[in-house]
């Protein structure tokens, strides 16, 4: 769903629904957003699990999660008969 990332990007509420990992998560988030915004690229000199750099052919992804990182690949299957 469209802005589930916002309260991992900018920080959970506090009293809200969010548990520890929540704010764990956040913490890893907003670590990478400050490390982009600074030089350009996610990965900083800190123990985050490193963020591949993109690649249009395999398309790939980082899902960050509370056990870690899941990389995993984007299948896109093109529509058939557009409108």
């Amino acid at each position: 769903m469209h802005a589930q990332d916002v309260p991992y990007v900018f920080g959970p509420l506090p009293g809200s629904l969010f548990e520890a990992a929540d704010y764990s998560i956040s913490d890893s988030v907003q670590q990478y957003w400050t490390n982009f915004a600074r030089t350009g690229n996610p990965n900083g000199s800190g123990n985050l699990p490193k963020w591949p750099p993109f690649d249009a052919t395999t398309r790939g992804y980082m899902e960050i999660s509370n056990e870690g990182p899941i990389y995993g690949f984007f299948h896109f299957v093109p529509a058939v008969g557009r409108l």
